[in-house]
């Protein structure tokens, strides 16, 4: 019975030429036009990120470098070499390091924002920022101590990072890591007996480059905007099978189905298993194309699919929702609002024009919770090489969705009786 029903819907689609160039046809003119018009917008063709940091410092690094100052004045060195020594402790200082080499790099090329603030405004304003980066009391001195000396454990940074920013926070968390690599190489050569090797900073991890400090991949305009279209277009099939629906009913078709003994509730499951498999198909063809016009690669296709069955099931579970507000109206007005009106707010929302992070963090929070949003989340997580994991928020979030909107929509569903 299910495969009667979807043959019967991928007939009513064929058939209708104006929605195959809707559905198909209209998302590579969208992203060609977009992604000529606004690719210089995104950070010359890549997505801007804007990640922003707080650092709290609770010491003083200058008490931290005079402390470590007096320990090695005690080897009594030549005055030249206790200068030259000097100069290289300062050079090391945590604090001084990130501001002077390693963050204004990465600020002057927009991907990243600093502040210093105090641990209370820290407190107060921890949803601003993507991540808080806190030194503790006398850290410059430990850790100096620590790679003079060899003595005690090494001391640790403390980093919280805020959920809803993931790429953001790992782009924060690869910055610290590469700090830390350039702290074991002045470790090993300061061993080997280099002389002033802690005044020279190597190139590579320091250029402030995203591609240099960050795991992530970049994402291209073409690319962000076939991942943002094909989540758009994909709500288009639920207005789509709800129209069909209530044609149905018009006809007398849905009539004579339950006259042949379906239950109302196979009928339901049966428009959301079309949905859901119309809604694959849609974006298994336009992905596919894409891989051929715009070079889309997916690092991970079993990621890939999973997230593009969970968006399916999503819009499986609107076309439900729809056809039970079409047949209690018994009016297209659900299924023609939400393909005028409100696939566009849920487009904009979700990410799918540009990145509405760079209006509104609120704004990005309430597209985290739309279908579309959810998926464009995970879409361009695969695409910058996360794993499952880093996906599994946005396969959450589709997933609690469906149940939702297909409980609502089996619920106003109506009776025998209630039918017009």
């Amino acid at each position: 019975m299910l495969g009667t029903f979807l043959k019967k819907q991928i007939l009513l689609m064929v058939r209708n030429r104006q929605e195959i160039i809707v559905l198909l046809i209209m998302p590579f003119v969208l992203i060609s036009i977009l992604g000529f018009a606004l690719g210089n917008l995104l950070n010359r063709g890549e997505i801007d990120l804007n990640a922003k940091l707080a650092v709290v410092h609770h010491g003083d690094e200058e008490e931290d470098l005079a402390k470590i100052k007096k320990e090695t004045a005690e080897w009594q060195m030549p005055a030249e070499q206790q200068r030259a020594m000097e100069e290289a402790l300062r050079a090391m200082a945590p604090l001084s390091l990130l501001k002077k080499e390693v963050f204004p790099p990465l600020e002057s090329e927009g991907l990243l924002k600093v502040e210093y603030i105090s641990g209370d405004e820290a407190e107060k304003r921890k949803k601003d920022f993507a991540a808080i980066l806190e030194i503790p009391e006398h850290f410059t001195y430990d850790l100096l101590h620590y790679f003079l000396f060899e003595e005690g454990e090494k001391p640790k940074l403390s980093l919280t990072v805020r959920e809803g920013n993931e790429i953001s926070s790992q782009m924060i968390e690869d910055i610290l890591l590469q700090v830390e690599k350039q702290y074991a190489i002045f470790r090993a050569i300061g061993k080997t007996g280099g002389e002033g090797a802690p005044l020279q900073l190597t190139d590579a991890p320091m250029e402030g480059s995203f591609e240099t400090v960050s795991k992530s991949e970049p994402i291209d305009a073409f690319t962000y905007y076939t991942a943002g279209m094909g989540v758009m277009f994909a709500l288009y099939i639920a207005s789509n099978m709800a129209s069909y629906a209530l044609r149905e009913k018009r006809s007398n078709v849905f009539h004579r189905i339950m006259l042949a003994d379906v239950k109302r509730g196979a009928y339901l499951f049966g428009i959301f298993a079309s949905g859901a498999m119309l809604a694959f198909i849609q974006i298994m063809i336009l992905f596919g194309l894409s891989f051929f016009v715009y070079k889309v690669k997916w690092p991970d296709l079993s990621s890939f699919f999973l997230v593009s069955a969970f968006l399916s099931l999503a819009v499986g579970s609107i076309s439900v929702l729809l056809t039970s507000v079409n047949y209690k109206l018994n009016s297209e007005n659900a299924s023609n609002l939400f393909s005028s009106i409100i696939v566009s707010i849920f487009a904009f929302l979700g990410g799918s024009y540009f990145p509405v992070s760079q209006i509104s963090e609120t704004l990005q929070n309430l597209g985290s919770y739309t279908p579309n949003g959810a998926a464009f989340s995970g879409y361009l997580k695969i695409l910058q090489g996360y794993g499952i994991s880093e996906i599994s928020p946005s396969l959450l979030a589709l997933g609690i969705f469906t149940a939702i909107i297909f409980c609502i929509g089996i619920f106003l569903f109506p009776g025998r009786r209630n039918e017009a």
